[in-house]
């Protein structure tokens, strides 16, 4: 993963799960890599709609070869503070941190909540950190109810590695039948005829 930075405001029609080109030059901020675009250029829209991937990891994989990934952890908050609560799985901790604009109200934590987070894995001077970027980055795995948070738009796919395959198993064993039944409802047309 990489930030994409813009001075100006060419970025504003990209959408969650574009695929795009831009070209820039490579700096770093707060030990992240950033991708500074070149403002003559701006981004080309490759295609959108596509599947966001992101890594189910524990808190001890967490390193800076995942740096800007997108990242999935689940664990207990263990505390909370003004914008952010830390998060452990038994292998370790992070801290998540709640941007302003995701929607997400610390207050909604309590010691002890287990909840399921997505989020960027960030580092600044005092270690990693998390962010997601909605409330839907955040669930509940107790409680039973998210809708406790605001919510916000965000349609976009996702697919997980390591995670189960069973939707594409169905959809896939439905276009065979599909397929079949067509091939059968020809043979018995040609019969008719």
């Amino acid at each position: 993963g990489i930030q994409i930075f813009s001075y100006g405001d060419s970025i504003a029609d990209v959408r969650l799960g574009d695929r795009v080109q831009v070209f820039g030059y490579i700096s770093e901020a707060g030990g992240e890599r950033r991708l500074v675009m070149d403002d003559n250029f701006g981004v080309e829209k490759i295609s959108g709609d596509n599947l966001l991937v992101f890594s189910r990891i524990d808190c001890r994989e967490i390193n800076d070869d995942i740096l800007g990934n997108l990242i999935k952890l689940e664990g207990e908050v263990i505390e909370t503070k003004d914008k952010s609560f830390f998060l452990s799985d038994g292998t370790g901790h992070v801290k998540v941190y709640l941007k302003d604009g995701s929607g997400i109200d610390v207050s909604k934590f309590s010691l002890g909540d287990r909840v399921s987070v997505m989020g960027q894995l960030s580092r600044t001077s005092s270690g990693y950190r998390m962010l997601p970027r909605f409330a839907s980055d955040v669930h509940f795995l107790e409680k039973g109810n998210d809708d406790i948070m605001e919510s916000r738009n965000a349609s976009v796919y996702y697919q997980g590695r390591n995670q189960p395959v069973y939707f594409q198993a169905f959809f896939f064993l439905s276009l065979l039948i599909l397929l079949d039944w067509g091939r059968m409802r020809v043979k018995v047309n040609r019969k008719k005829i």
